[in-house]
């Protein structure tokens, strides 16, 4: 269910995503430019699947990610929204339980890529890769490994 509530915390709208034919957990959202990004909670081999949901007409789609290549490696996705935009890194790595910086594979589809909003496709704009995206100083941000203490990350362009 997708609720909408008012300043007061009265719900005002209830959308079923089921009746909309949307059956799947989601564990991540974004808003941009009137439109909810949702990513499901998948993180196996085939990567979360991302969905738009428009505020004005309540219609909600799959968004395809189309893979260059089949590989077998666990693939570690994140998204986020900066200067308006959504961003979504794709990270392989050759072991499913341990993904860290000494497991990762290099794959063909690793890499940063901005959401195209209008047209509703992936633009590659970065072969960096790492744990999680973050915006640090207003710059977008590749965390490469975190520790119990600290992190290593690198400005991304």
């Amino acid at each position: 269910m997708l609720l909408k509530y008012d300043h007061s915390w009265k719900e005002i709208e209830a959308i079923d995503m089921k009746k909309k034919g949307v059956d799947v957990n989601f564990e991540r959202a974004c808003v941009v430019k009137n439109k909810i990004v949702f990513c499901t909670e998948c993180d196996d081999a085939d990567g979360f699947d991302m969905y738009l949901f428009d505020l004005k007409t309540k219609y909600i789609q799959k968004v395809p990610f189309f893979s260059k290549e089949t590989n077998e490696y666990a693939i570690r996705n994140d998204v986020v929204r900066w200067k308006g935009e959504i961003y979504y890194m794709r990270c392989s790595y050759n072991d499913g339980d341990m993904n860290n910086s000494l497991t990762r594979a290099e794959s063909i589809d690793d890499g940063i890529y901005r959401l195209d909003l209008v047209k509703e496709k992936f633009e590659k704009i970065s072969e960096d890769v790492g744990e999680f995206l973050i915006v640090i100083d207003n710059n977008l941000c590749v965390v490469r490994d975190s520790f119990m203490f600290g992190m290593t990350y690198k400005k991304v362009q």
